[in-house]
């Protein structure tokens, strides 16, 4: 019994030098040698977010079995869930070769790759994916997302249609068709996706997302009773700029030309405004320099230089979109959004929704639904009524289209 005594004695100080000395007490999988365990293992660490445990346990298992391609495939998830691409596609090159009809790996290459901007690698994993496999719902939809990237949103329609087709269990391809059906103009089409994924989808924060676009599309789909059309969608009608810079095509105002712009140009309305609700659709495309546009209100051309506008502008742009910014006045932001905001609501290259509303000495922008400033004027000598100009800025290649644009004069406030 003594014995029995010393050894427990024994193994309670080992434990406790083990606990002192923070040695992790955590059990490995059931045995050391067992490839299978440490690959389930790394699975549920990955699924836990612990990613570098995850890494390990599957190099652990790709030790005892290196042939085993899921091993490899495992590691390479949590390596590119970390940002090391190079060494995800690394291991997924191990694992393709070794289980060469598994469709999920040639489809989850084929993201990696896309996201490292090999387009054409991706097709042909994603093309491989699918003949393996013709109804494999993921590879579709990936697909699209990687079409979309490549900004060939036909494609990218195709195969989210086709994905949806298979299975509408997958969110993300629903939002994602939304997001072009949205762009298109096609907003109850575009409400019924965002509605779908909204069913499907737990996180708190995606929902309010899904929430947040409904909000703005039931919003441009059903404009104030009082809110009259000032683009007619075939005509530039009612408004005043060079004809070598602005033009009309599939129902959108053009301005600019992917060959480079010398200056900035502004079309303007003929007609002044003094209190109203905005509304337009604007997206913003370039290749090279300060891609910038911007929506003039309350404001006038100026006489030198005569392609200038003053007054207050709702910029677009990177770093800029969301800013109330005096052009050729004060000439700076008078006010901007939150840091991050506008990463979080602007889609880049894409169709957003703009609202301006001017009411009194008080301008609010909004974007996408979500508001981005509100500013109160405090110089009262300032005019507080102009033209409304749309921009396309000068030193760079780009162009910047406008479309579905709405006003709604306000009354006197009283």
């Amino acid at each position: 019994m003594a014995g029995v005594t010393r050894i427990i004695g024994v193994m309670m100080l080992c434990l406790l030098s083990q606990v002192a000395l923070g040695q992790d007490l955590s059990p490995a999988p059931g045995k050391p040698g067992d490839a299978e365990a440490w690959y389930k293992s790394a699975y549920d660490k990955r699924h836990n977010k612990d990613l570098d445990g995850a890494i390990a346990d599957a190099t652990e298992a790709i030790k005892l079995s290196p042939k085993t391609g899921k091993y490899w495939l495992e590691r390479g998830i949590s390596r590119g869930n970390k940002g090391d691409l190079d060494g995800a596609l690394d291991d997924f090159n191990h694992a393709i070769p070794l289980a060469p009809e598994n469709a999920d790996a040639l489809r989850i290459r084929g993201l990696m790759k896309g996201r490292m901007k090999d387009f054409d690698g991706a097709m042909e994993d994603f093309g491989a994916a699918v003949r393996i496999s013709p109804k494999f719902s993921r590879a579709y939809g990936d697909r699209g997302d990687t079409y979309r990237q490549m900004r060939r949103i036909d494609l990218a329609l195709a195969d989210y249609n086709r994905a949806l087709e298979i299975d509408r269990k997958y969110f993300w391809f629903c939002e994602a068709r939304g997001d072009i059906l949205r762009s298109q103009g096609k907003f109850d089409l575009a409400a019924s996706d965002f509605q779908s994924a909204l069913e499907t989808v737990k996180d708190e924060g995606v929902r309010k997302r899904l929430e947040r676009k409904l909000a703005a599309l039931a919003n441009a789909a059903s404009p104030s009773p009082q809110a009259v059309s000032i683009f007619d969608g075939k005509t530039l009608n009612g408004w005043e700029g060079d004809g070598k810079v602005w033009k009309v095509a599939e129902g959108a105002i053009v301005g600019g030309s992917l060959e480079g712009n010398k200056q900035n140009e502004f079309l303007t309305t003929k007609k002044s405004y003094k209190d109203f609700v905005l509304k337009l659709e604007y997206k913003l495309t370039g290749t090279e320099g300060f891609i910038n546009s911007g929506v003039q209100i309350r404001s006038r051309r100026t006489e030198k230089p005569p392609n200038e506008m003053k007054g207050y502008q709702a910029d677009i742009g990177k770093n800029y979109t969301g800013n109330l910014y005096d052009e050729s006045r004060r000439n700076k932001a008078l006010i901007k959004p939150e840091p991050g905001l506008i990463d979080k609501i602007e889609k880049i290259g894409d169709w957003n929704l703009y609202e301006i509303r001017c009411e009194g000495l008080r301008v609010v922008l909004k974007l996408n639904g979500t508001q981005t400033i509100d500013y109160t004027e405090e110089d009262v000598t300032l005019e507080q009524e102009g033209l409304i100009g749309l921009q396309i800025h000068g030193g760079a290649k780009s162009q910047v289209f406008f479309r579905n644009i709405t006003i709604e004069e306000l009354g006197e406030k009283k």
